[in-house]
């Protein structure tokens, strides 16, 4: 329930910070999910920030927001020596 009620005063937060800055739909909740994750990531929170970054790449894949969630998931996954999940991630990120 904590981590629910985290994310959503985060996307909360985040969403009334874009309203006016003339951005797209998709790129605004792409762009949460982006922050959301990285916040997650940095408080030890590792699940549900690999879910917010792989949430962006998937759903968003054509904004820029998903190739910088590329980046962070594949950084998280170097800093944590799991290569093996790193490596794909970074050829996608290349390739894109």
């Amino acid at each position: 329930m904590k981590t629910q009620t985290f994310s959503f005063v985060i996307c909360f937060v985040f969403s009334m910070l874009s309203l006016s800055s003339g951005i797209t739909d998709d790129q605004q909740m792409a762009g949460r999910y982006l922050k959301s994750g990285i916040l997650f990531l940095e408080n030890g929170q590792e699940s549900e920030g690999i879910r917010d970054l792989e949430s962006v790449i998937n759903s968003f894949s054509d904004t820029p927001e998903a190739r910088k969630a590329l980046y962070h998931l594949s950084d998280y996954f170097l800093k944590k020596k799991q290569r093996e999940k790193a490596i794909p991630i970074l050829k996608r990120l290349i390739s894109d």
